[in-house]
C-alpha cells in the first residue's frame, strides 16, 4: 500500500516495467525488448516513456495495471 495515496501499488524494484516483463515469462510468452528500448540500451537515444514489447507468436492478452500499459509489437513475418 502507498503511504500517501493509500492504494495498492506494484513492489515490483522495476515498477510496472519489470512486472509485465515479468509476467510475460511467467506465462511463457517469447518476447524481446522492441526497437526503442534497444537503441536506449546502446546508449544512443533517452529513456522509452513507455514499455514496448515485441512478441513471437500468439498473444492476445492485454498486461494494464491502473493508468500503465503493455504496448505489444508484432515480429515481421
Amino acid at each position: 500500500m502507498n503511504r500517501i495515496t493509500g492504494k495498492p501499488m506494484i513492489a515490483a524494484p522495476g515498477g510496472f516495467d519489470q512486472a509485465a516483463k515479468e509476467a510475460l515469462n511467467r506465462l511463457g510468452v517469447q518476447w524481446e525488448p522492441a526497437s526503442a528500448e534497444k537503441a536506449y540500451q546502446a546508449g544512443r537515444t533517452q529513456i522509452p516513456a513507455r514499455v514496448v514489447v515485441k512478441v513471437k507468436g500468439r498473444f492476445n492478452r492485454q498486461i494494464a495495471y491502473g493508468k500503465h500499459r503493455l504496448s505489444i509489437e508484432r515480429y515481421s513475418s
